[in-house]
């Protein structure tokens, strides 16, 4: 079960500096190697200026209904569809009446963790999308009766290029995209598996 809640990995390029520090490498793995950090390297500028790009998001601050929001970004992942898809349940515990936002964003990351969600939970399981309201705080959930995050993965989820869903199923930005919208929008967001 995985709970987000809103409220590079450097790993490889350090491994392929040591690695190129061995002096008894063939010149072919050398320049392989010497390729593999280049490109490691420019796609990590790629990324680091797309999030840098999200991070001078000047968000609106518009009269939003939560749970009108949360609707629209269920019915865009199609959760509520009979469609082999689980229906998504919402539980709108408290909306409060003067809630500011931007709602465009905010949808973007609900539909992030919803799409996670349904990865996680395939065609078997359930999703739900709750709020809570604590003074001027409103927290949302979407949690899942998936299989869950190691402790391994839980430490490294919001990095970008980090994925748990396999070779060639997820470019591990989805998350980090999210973290940048909730700090944009002035809040944050957590994981607990």
């Amino acid at each position: 079960t995985e709970i987000y809640t809103l409220s590079l990995h450097d790993a490889l390029p350090i491994y392929l500096q040591l690695a190129l520090l061995q002096r008894d490498l063939s010149p072919a793995l050398r320049e392989r190697l010497e390729v593999a950090s280049r490109e490691i390297a420019r796609i990590g500028r790629i990324v680091r200026d797309y999030l840098d790009s999200t991070r001078g998001l000047a968000p609106e601050h518009k009269p939003t209904s939560l749970r009108t929001l949360l609707q629209e970004a269920v019915e865009v992942t199609g959760g509520m569809e009979p469609s082999g898809r689980p229906v998504v349940a919402i539980d709108v515990a408290g909306e409060p009446d003067d809630f500011v936002t931007d709602p465009g964003l905010l949808r973007q990351i609900v539909i992030n963790l919803l799409s996670n969600a349904f990865d996680a939970i395939g065609n078997e399981g359930h999703v739900t999308v709750s709020t809570r309201v604590k003074g001027d705080i409103v927290d949302i959930a979407v949690s899942d009766t998936g299989a869950g995050i190691s402790p391994e993965d839980l430490r490294s989820i919001f990095e970008p290029f980090y994925t748990t869903k396999g070779r060639g199923k997820g470019t591990g930005l989805g998350l980090a995209i999210c973290r940048e919208l909730a700090r944009a929008l002035g809040g944050s967001i957590e994981v607990e598996s």
